[in-house]
């Protein structure tokens, strides 16, 4: 088949159709400049098809350009593109300012306009049709878009480099989402692989206030309404294995905050809120929950294992008028009754022991240890403004207690009582004065019984 001249653009016929070339313009090569079609400014395009809807409504499905390609037998190597956009630079160089790309779909609007319910307005649409069904065999990929790199060259970013980049031109309108998956068309919304870095990086700021949110799981005041469930619901899962062969730490979660400056009157700061609210009949609720399990199947040698750990460091600092300053806080509000039928307590911690085995090691409900050199005033120290019915409670329910109160090693004192006069302390002028001792009570010092009278 001999050339079939379309027309001339320049300065000869650039345009033909040839036996190793259905339709070409211009010809191939990948290092010398000019065999293909000349751009210029008086030349930009080497191609060009211009349609319009003549004026009407078409109401049809119809293209500009339709590169078809029909597969009928099983295809086992190679590439086919029904359409295939390419840009090549070859050694040396390099671009500036502007757009350089292999494929570009623009769209223009002209002034103001409308997307109208049912219609979807886009620069790039991809659509995969399955007639009946499709099977991705194991290492296969099916996908809308794919992005990859290819040859043996290495990328140094010092600027901005991803497979997909989200931009908007200098003054032009933000995208109100970057990316948007329309709820039940897919399975997973986003799944990542390994990655030599971060999976995902937030290295900008973000809105501030209720509104705003680094990463946002329903709006702050307005939940993601699920109704009633017959399962667990994860919000977030974050599960790692692993072993660690140095000092190094293995954090599956890590959060930190930095103040930069003095902060303004009743200012908070909180690194993690849990906050859960309850106003109806549940069985269990915790706002945050920690779990460590021990488990039997190497006997491991531990040093620190705890369910929660709390650090708190100080340096030279002033605590206010009200304030406190502790490592764990905890704080009961409330103004109405609360009720129980049977031996439910409203406490502001509670330890639950079922450590059932008896151990070698000594055990203990609350441990309260001071590292040598530093000072402590009072281990365990109780402040009441309001009304304080017991103190210190010791309660035999149905159990075996051997010792109410165990004092070992040196003491200044085992006790410090107020000054005499001051309840519960009697002037000693009174105190003895026409008494019959009513009985007395066993405490045993250095291992020797003795008796502490009392009297009415």
């Amino acid at each position: 088949m001999a050339d079939f001249l379309i027309g001339p653009v320049g300065t000869g016929n650039v345009v033909a159709v040839t036996p190793g070339n259905a339709f070409r313009a211009g010809t191939f090569s990948s290092l010398a400049s000019g065999s293909g079609a000349p751009l210029a400014t008086a030349t930009p395009l080497a191609l060009a098809s211009y349609a319009d809807d003549n004026g009407a409504s078409i109401a049809d499905s119809v293209r500009n350009f339709l590169a078809r390609t029909l597969l009928t037998y099983d295809q086992t190597g190679g590439s086919i593109r029904s359409v295939m956009g390419q840009l090549k630079l070859i050694d040396g160089v390099d671009v500036t300012s502007g757009i350089y790309t292999a494929v570009q779909g623009y769209l223009e609007l002209a002034a103001t306009h409308s997307a109208k319910t049912g219609s979807t307005l886009s620069c790039i649409d991809a659509s995969a049709e399955i007639g009946t069904a499709l099977t991705v065999d194991s290492g296969g990929e099916f996908c809308g878009i794919h992005v990859e790199t290819t040859g043996s060259g290495t990328i140094t970013n010092n600027g901005t480099c991803a497979g997909i980049l989200i931009d908007k031109a200098s003054g032009a309108a933000s995208w109100p989402v970057g990316l948007q998956i329309v709820s039940s068309t897919v399975t997973n919304g986003i799944d990542i692989g390994i990655c030599a870095e971060h999976q995902i990086n937030i290295s900008g700021t973000w809105g501030v206030g209720v509104a705003g949110a680094a990463i946002a799981i329903g709006d702050y005041s307005t939940p993601i309404a699920f109704g009633t469930i017959s399962d667990h619901l994860l919000a977030q899962v974050i599960n790692i294995s692993g072993a660690v062969d140095d000092d190094s730490n293995i954090m599956p979660l890590h959060v930190a905050f930095t103040t930069t400056a003095d902060c303004g009157a009743n200012s908070v700061a909180q690194v993690i809120y849990a906050r859960a609210t309850i106003a109806h009949t549940i069985t269990d609720c915790y706002s945050v929950r920690a779990r460590c399990d021990i488990t039997d199947e190497t006997t491991p040698t531990l040093n620190l294992v705890t369910g929660v750990f709390s650090t708190l460091t100080t340096k030279l600092c002033n605590i206010g008028t009200t304030g406190n300053i502790a490592a764990i806080i905890a704080t009961v509000d409330g103004t109405q009754d609360v009720t129980t039928s049977g031996y439910g307590k409203l406490s502001g911690m509670y330890i639950h022991w079922n450590q059932t085995n008896a151990l070698t090691a000594d055990s203990c409900g609350t441990y309260l240890g001071v590292a040598t050199g530093a000072t402590l005033d009072s281990g365990y120290r109780v402040n009441a403004s309001g009304t304080l019915g017991i103190s210190f409670h010791s309660y035999n329910s149905s159990g075996t207690m051997t010792t109410a109160l165990s004092i070992e090693g040196a003491h200044t004192n085992a006790f410090a009582f107020p000054a005499e006069g001051t309840a519960p302390v009697v002037n000693a002028a009174t105190a003895m004065a026409g008494l019959t001792s009513d009985g007395y009570i066993v405490v045993t010092v250095d291992g020797t019984a003795h008796k502490m009278y009392y009297f009415a």
